[in-house]
């Protein structure tokens, strides 16, 4: 592993062999970089796996959509049926 100057890792952060936090990169808390990965330098990672932090947000905001959604396509599925015939 090796971690360059700079660097920010937040706690509980988790870091695989051979990986390596470029300068500058920011790592947030409970962040895992698998092994043999680069955090490329003035990066901001979050999540595990680490990915880039818009992502990570993105995913998470979607992660708190799922019961509408859900509700969602159990509302056009019986709107199909109904067109359907079924």
């Amino acid at each position: 592993m090796v971690v360059e100057d700079y660097a920010v890792i937040g706690g509980q952060a988790g870091i695989g062999d051979k990986a390596r936090i470029e300068s500058k990169a920011v790592r947030g808390s409970g962040c895992g970089v698998l092994t043999s990965k680069i955090v490329h330098g003035n990066q901001v990672v979050w999540g595990t796996p680490a990915r880039p932090l818009k992502e990570y947000l993105t995913q998470l905001a979607n992660v708190a959509r799922i019961g509408e959604l859900k509700a969602e396509v159990k509302e056009l599925r019986m709107r199909v049926e109904e067109l359907c015939g079924k």
